[in-house]
């Protein structure tokens, strides 16, 4: 008798693009020099194998948590009160990571959730040069 079970390690489907974004970051952006900003979880800078980090559009009027506990390298009061009020907006965020912590890179891997968010990405299509862009995968923005 012959038994077929499931890969133990299949990448479910939904998370198809993110394998395949990453592909293009990877191809698109330099190891050492591109910090990144990705629409979603640390899984498509994991897979990129690049630095950089998540990005929500669910935070409503408060700061994100991973960026509300994050330590920050113990920064100077002014600058703690200065990110922490740049990060209660999207468009706020995008600008303090390009700015402070020298973000080269925004990736889309939602498109829905990004198209959805019309001040938003209304503000990367006016300010940022689109260098990747797939109807069924994503969008990559150059930062500088």
């Amino acid at each position: 008798m012959r038994y077929a079970l499931n890969p133990a390690f299949r990448t479910p489907r939904e998370d198809k693009n993110i394998l395949l974004m990453a592909e293009r970051v990877k191809e698109l952006t330099h190891k050492e020099k591109s910090r990144i900003i990705v629409q979603g979880t640390h899984a498509l800078l994991y897979y990129a194998d690049r630095y950089g980090w998540p990005f929500s559009f669910e935070r409503g009027d408060d700061i994100s948590p991973y960026y509300r506990l994050m330590n920050w390298e113990k920064l100077p009061k002014d600058k703690w009160e200065r990110r922490n009020e740049a990060f209660k907006t999207p468009i706020g965020t995008v600008r303090y990571l390009r700015e402070e912590e020298g973000a080269t890179h925004f990736v889309v891997s939602e498109r829905e959730i990004f198209h959805r968010e019309k001040s938003f990405s209304d503000y990367m299509y006016k300010t940022c040069q689109v260098i990747y862009q797939d109807e069924g995968i994503g969008i990559i923005f150059s930062l500088f």
